[in-house]
């Protein structure tokens, strides 16, 4: 309960970042849901200084408050660049990142297993399949096991049948067992989450061709976790009562001083029903995951097309080919990209030592090509070889004298 508790006052605080409906705009007009994956209210104002319904207009007077009719906050709209909304997840799902911990073996074989539960055709062979958590009574490891009949092993009486049933397991061993610090370890270590982020919305921009809506893959994938929040309302409500009362039933279970020798088992419809919701949840957190590494690596990603895409100061670029006359650890460049990339030196030697004006560099040089100044140029690179070699002789020669 104190755990329910705390997650209720966290959710309480960041009320107003939760997205709650699969809306993008309201029926009826072009403006965003309030309470959707693009809402002013959540995300931050569309245009600079003003609020959704045009009551906070002035960045002096207004700047830094919020509206008390449509509760826009009234600031720059570079806020839908930097703030990040949530999407309340009622079962507690595995951060799709390698996880480090000593219990990822079992993790990851009850999540290939969870699968089967979104496949009616091998769901059906394998519902009836027998797993449960134990825990070894030599080495005090935990795992999964396919049934309860080695005696070296302390086993908790509810079948594994997915996320849903392991994770509560792994809760129960952390609140009434000791010593199992791979357990504190998994939860302080926030490989569960609770909540989704939600990537602000101009990074996922959502366009309106011929009055139909285009919008990124990860959007879809909000939507579809956003709809399953709505189809399991009714599922959520019940959920905490239940797990109270297997709580007890396990302790009555282990109270028993001949508990090793009873093979009663907590067989509830409602755990196999949290298992295969939880494993939607997992496919859905998954494909979020996956979407978000399609935006940021790739040719056309995030990485690639703004940062490493945009034109760098003193580079060039060309197609690498191979040449017999050079050594292993020489490379040869045109003089024509050497024209661009050594702009600055030229003009500054130009200027230094052949006593030009800027206004004349500026006329006949910058404003020119390498073949109208192709002679001029080519003296710059005899006297940059000549220089080059003299102080490379001279520095050798220092360092011989020492």
């Amino acid at each position: 309960m104190e755990a329910l508790t705390q997650r209720f006052s966290q959710q309480s605080k960041n009320k107003e970042k939760y997205v709650t409906s699969p809306n993008i705009f309201y029926r009826k007009s072009r403006k965003f849901d309030e309470e959707g994956l693009f809402s002013e209210r959540i995300f931050g104002p569309v245009r600079d200084f003003k609020c959704k319904c045009g009551k906070l207009n002035s960045e002096i007077l207004d700047g830094g408050k919020r509206c008390e009719k449509c509760k826009v906050l009234c600031e720059n709209s570079n806020l839908r660049l930097e703030t990040f909304g949530l999407i309340d997840l009622p079962f507690e799902c595995i951060k799709p990142t390698k996880i480090k911990n000593r219990l990822r073996k079992v993790i990851l074989n009850v999540l290939s297993y969870s699968k089967t539960l979104l496949d009616p055709i091998r769901n059906d062979n394998n519902i009836n399949k027998s797993r449960y958590l134990g825990i070894s009574k030599k080495d005090n490891t935990i795992n999964i096991f396919e049934n309860r009949k080695d005696k070296n092993n302390i086993y908790i009486p509810m079948r594994i049948t997915g996320l849903y049933s392991l994770i509560f397991c792994l809760k129960y061993i952390k609140n009434n067992f000791f010593g199992f610090q791979e357990v504190q370890d998994l939860f302080d270590d926030q490989v569960l989450m609770s909540h989704l982020k939600i990537i602000p919305p101009t990074i996922r921009p959502v366009n309106i061709i011929n009055n139909k809506q285009q919008y990124t893959e990860v959007n879809k994938s909000y939507i579809s976790l956003i709809h399953l929040n709505k189809s399991n309302e009714i599922l959520k409500d019940n959920l905490y009562v239940d797990e109270e009362d297997w709580n007890n039933q396990i302790s009555l279970y282990f109270k028993d001083p001949n508990f090793e020798n009873n093979d009663e088992e907590i067989v509830e419809h409602m755990i196999m029903e949290c298992d295969t919701e939880t494993a939607k949840y997992q496919y859905h957190i998954n494909q979020v995951y996956v979407d978000l590494m399609r935006m940021i690596s790739g040719k056309e990603g995030f990485i690639r097309n703004n940062m490493l895409g945009k034109t760098i100061e003193f580079s060039a670029r060309s197609v690498i080919t191979c040449d017999p006359s050079l050594e292993p650890y020489q490379i040869g460049v045109s003089r024509k990209i050497l024209y661009r990339l050594w702009m600055l030196y030229f003009l500054h030697w130009l200027i230094q030592y052949k006593n030009v004006d800027t206004v004349w560099c500026f006329e006949n040089i910058i404003t020119k090509t390498y073949d109208e100044n192709k002679a001029l140029f080519n003296k710059f690179i005899d006297w940059m070889q000549e220089n080059s070699e003299g102080k490379v002789e001279t520095k050798l020669e220092a360092s011989n004298e020492k």
